[in-house]
Order: C-alpha cells, then structure tokens, then sequence
C-alpha cells in the first residue's frame, strides 16, 4: 500500500470517528433540558421532594415550591450552579 492509499484511508477513518464523537454545537435549549433533567433525576435519588415541574419552575423563574425545605431548594440550586461550570468548561 502506497502512500496516497494510507492517507486515503486515514481520512476514511478519521471521517469514521469523527461521526462518532459527541456533537459540540448542541443548542441551549436541549443543554438547558439536560441540565434540568440530570438536576431534578439526581436531587430525587438523594430524597428530594421537589416535583419535576416544580424543579423547573425553579430553576427557570426563581420560583420556590410551597412545601419544599430550605435544603430541598438549595441542593436543587447549587447542583444547577455546578452543572453550569461543567458544561462551561
């Protein structure tokens, strides 16, 4: 195999991986729904109370759920503040 036909087929499997690499240019709106679902499936694992349209309701407008603790809202909003960091870099 010559070295035209090994670059040639280096760029064929390099075309491969590349399809399967995450796609960067994900939009805000579906990184915002990730945010939330990882957010409310993780606070709820841990005992959290909070409804999923509550979960969302707060994160979005700042909005505290009636019967929800103090430590409830917190744990939801500080996760939040994590996952912003973590999609951020």
């Amino acid at each position: 195999m010559g070295i035209i036909e090994k670059v040639q087929l280096i760029n064929r499997l390099k075309d491969k991986a590349d399809h399967l690499m995450p796609n960067k240019d994900w939009d805000l709106a579906f990184l915002d729904k990730v945010k939330v679902e990882f957010t409310y499936n993780s606070n709820k694992i841990e005992g959290n109370t909070i409804t999923y349209g509550q979960t969302i309701k707060l994160l979005k407008e700042l909005v505290t759920p009636r019967h929800a603790t103090t430590g409830e809202v917190q744990d939801l909003i500080n996760h939040q503040l994590v996952l912003d960091i973590v999609f951020k870099n």
